[in-house]
Parts: C-alpha cells; sequence; structure tokens
C-alpha cells in the first residue's frame, strides 16, 4: 500500500501545515538568535561589533550554501529523515555555540549550524 499523502483541508493535513509552520518559526529563531546578544558577544569576545554580526551572517551563509545538497539528500533517503538529521544537528550545534571559547570556533559552529538548518526549507 502506497500512502499518497494527507487529504486537503482534512485535520492530519491542518495538523501538517500547523506543524511545517512552527517548524519554519523555530529556524528562524534559531537562525538569528544570537542577534539579540551581538553587543555582549563583542564585548565579550573583544571584537567590533561589525566582526560580532558575523555570528549571525556564518549561519545565514551556511543555510545558503546547503539547501540544494540537502535536496539530493533528501531525494534518496526522504524527507523525514533528513529533516530529522538537520534538526538534532542544528540543536547539537547550537547548544555548542555559547561555549566556544573565540570568534573563530564561534563563526565555524554557527556556519555549520546553518548547514543542518538548510534541511528545514525542504518541508515543503
Amino acid at each position: 500500500m502506497t500512502f499518497t499523502g494527507h487529504a486537503p483541508g482534512s485535520s492530519a493535513y491542518r495538523r501538517l501545515i500547523l506543524g511545517l509552520f512552527f517548524a519554519g518559526i523555530a529556524t528562524f529563531a534559531q537562525l538569528y538568535a544570537p542577534q539579540a546578544v551581538l553587543p555582549e558577544l563583542s564585548r565579550d569576545l573583544a571584537v567590533d561589533p561589525a566582526t560580532a554580526a558575523l555570528s549571525v551572517s556564518a549561519a545565514t551563509l551556511g543555510l545558503a550554501a546547503s539547501v540544494i545538497g540537502w535536496s539530493v539528500v533528501a531525494d534518496r533517503i526522504g524527507r523525514v529523515p533528513v529533516m530529522a538529521i538537520g534538526v538534532i544537528a542544528a540543536t547539537a550545534l547550537g547548544m555548542l555555540a555559547p561555549l566556544s571559547g573565540g570568534m573563530g570556533i564561534l563563526l565555524a559552529l554557527r556556519c555549520t549550524e546553518g548547514v543542518a538548518l538548510g534541511a528545514d526549507p525542504l518541508r515543503s
């Protein structure tokens, strides 16, 4: 038996759409979370504000660069496993980022976190 999807208008379809909406909100929240603490980041790491802002830009770049690669992987193994891998990886990297000791490590973690977040746009 082949699964043909949820019928538009059904309660299962509405729950699915609502879940995907919140997944998108969570992706952008995680992507832009450091923006609120950029002054503290600049002060704590002794870098200028423009350099601190790279923590947001690095994640955005990682996401933009990875979407096509994730779509190729999703075609092979499925969207649900790809999204699960991306969410778990992004969460782990997001938890490691505050523990980074310097700007270089932070930027690498944030870029990699963006790469993991690139799996979420595949939901459509």
